[in-house]
């Protein structure tokens, strides 16, 4: 059995619903497995194997709720645009950011929609248990062999700058750059959308918010490249947020759900 598995449906059962359509594919089946499906003489890549997971993780994210996911693709499509204008970021921390943004939100595949879906605020023992989802995401991708701070961007992308933020209360530097930028395309993405707890924000209101939380809550440097790229972004939203992903995401996946002006 594999650890994809394991971590899928053994320490968290109530994933196993969301985990048929994984499990039935074969893509989480071990490398030797694998290979012995494949017709003789064909290898798999370990890197063919690290995008099948990421595939199916994205198609089981899908399938449990389109908005969510679309959500990620959004998200995805500002963090990799902002890792590019960041002179700081290298190769191997946006190559991670490229399958992190995706797949930030994969571990509330274990949390209750009836917390994810609440039309009302969280009480304190609720919002607890959603907090915990950046530590099952993160554990579950701990299980894909990815050669990058896959996992590590996942789990710290809830971190804030003063140390304020979870799960592990990291200030400052010390948190990882592809979670400093993950977490402003995160609650860009997040203000700009509707919620079950309230419809969407406008871009200029979000702006406000980013620039009142820059040095409390977010990387400040990050946000002063932020806002200004995302103007243009959102000028030309259809060439450049482009999905990882085209045949998962509905017709009006950028624009459906968000606030005007």
């Amino acid at each position: 059995m594999s650890r994809a598995h394991d971590a899928i449906t053994g320490h968290w059962p109530c994933l196993y619903p969301y985990a048929v359509s994984l499990l039935s594919s074969g893509v989480i089946l071990s490398h030797s497995q694998l290979h012995g499906v494949l017709p003789h003489g064909q290898r798999v890549r370990p890197e063919d194997c690290r995008l099948q997971m990421i595939e199916a993780l994205a198609r089981t994210m899908n399938a449990r709720n389109a908005a969510t996911y679309e959500h990620a693709e959004r998200v995805r499509g500002y963090a990799l645009a902002l890792a590019d204008a960041l002179p700081s970021c290298d190769v191997h921390t946006a190559d991670a950011l490229d399958h992190a943004a995706l797949l930030h939100d994969v571990g509330k595949l274990a949390i209750p929609d009836g917390l994810l879906q609440k039309p009302g605020p969280l009480a304190p023992h609720e919002y607890d248990q959603v907090k915990h989802h950046v530590i099952i995401g993160a554990d579950m991708l701990a299980a894909i062999a990815y050669p990058g701070p896959l996992a590590l961007i996942v789990r710290h992308h809830h971190e804030h700058w003063d140390g304020s933020g979870y799960p592990d209360g990291l200030i400052g530097d010390a948190i990882p750059l592809g979670a400093r930028i993950l977490a402003i395309a995160d609650v860009y993405d997040a203000l700009t959308s509707d919620r079950p707890y309230r419809r969407a924000l406008s871009h200029a209101h979000a702006v406000d918010m980013l620039q009142a939380r820059a040095g409390v809550m977010y990387d400040p440097g990050i946000v002063e490249v932020f806002l200004p790229l995302v103007e243009r972004l959102n000028a030309q939203a259809h060439k450049v947020l482009t999905p990882r992903f085209p045949g998962l995401v509905r017709a009006g996946w950028l624009t459906e759900a968000r606030a005007a002006g």
